[in-house]
């Protein structure tokens, strides 16, 4: 409805742009734009803002360690972090597991710290610093080496780690882990009932001795001379970039 005076002209009113003051006596008219949506901020510890990967080591003191069952962005570098290292663990997650616990214990081993597999400051501070070992095998192809003294498993490619998994190896002398270079053969894709025990997917390189997938793999030998592996851990060995049937294992 149109009141007199009023005529109706069929074009939509024009806006005004707002007028800000700038001075004493100019004025500039500033279209106003579009109001878009305003991502939430990232709450990012101080401890994982100093602790991200950069061309030098750098030394960083958590205001807590982290351990199973802690989360967040700071697990996340961690996890990035040994990945880097060579330290097996599957994928950035986010989360502190079994298989994040399980790579800092193999760090922990590596550099003569102890074996608790929770991130504390002196551990975080090897880590940055550089803690992967050296293999001692430079043939090439695949070798898996197993050290009995600092209890870890690498996949060595051409004199070269490409992947390293806590493991715990034989207790006593009675039931130790054979030294020696021996070669994968008979494997059994399941859980086996052995006379010892259960043994998971295990992969046979000596008698009955095997590296397999086991539910304690503490930070000390605890096998009866097998090399004890998480299951998560051992499944990445029955894939193409582990454990195949015929490759060598140096044990010493």
């Amino acid at each position: 409805m149109f009141t007199k005076g009023s005529r109706r002209t069929g074009r939509r009113p024009r806006l005004r742009a707002p007028v800000i003051a700038i001075g004493a006596s100019l004025a500039v008219a500033v279209p106003q734009p579009a109001m878009a949506a305003v991502p939430a901020p990232v709450a990012f510890p101080a401890s994982a803002v100093n602790a991200l990967p950069s061309a030098r080591p750098v030394a960083v003191s958590p205001s807590t360690p982290l351990r199973p069952g802690s989360s967040g962005d700071s697990v996340r570098i961690l996890q990035r972090r040994l990945i880097e290292q060579g330290y097996w663990l599957g994928r950035v997650s986010g989360s502190y597991g079994l298989t994040t616990q399980q790579a800092v214990m193999a760090v922990q081993k590596v550099v003569g710290l102890p074996r608790t597999g929770v991130l504390d400051a002196r551990t975080w501070q090897k880590l940055q610093a550089g803690a992967r070992p050296r293999p001692r095998t430079k043939r090439a192809g695949r070798v898996i080496e197993i050290s009995r003294s600092k209890q870890i498993l690498m996949i060595v490619d051409s004199g070269r780690i490409s992947t390293i998994v806590n493991t715990s190896t034989g207790r006593t002398p009675r039931a130790t882990t054979p030294a020696g270079t021996w070669r994968f053969g008979r494997q059994i894709d399941r859980w086996h009932t052995a006379p010892l025990g259960r043994l998971y997917r295990p992969k046979f390189f000596f008698r009955g001795y095997a590296v397999h997938g086991s539910l304690s793999i503490p930070g000390y030998p605890a096998s009866h001379g097998c090399a004890r592996v998480s299951v998560p851990a051992m499944d990445l060995l029955w894939s193409r970039s582990g454990i195949r049937r015929g490759d060598r294992v140096v044990i010493y």
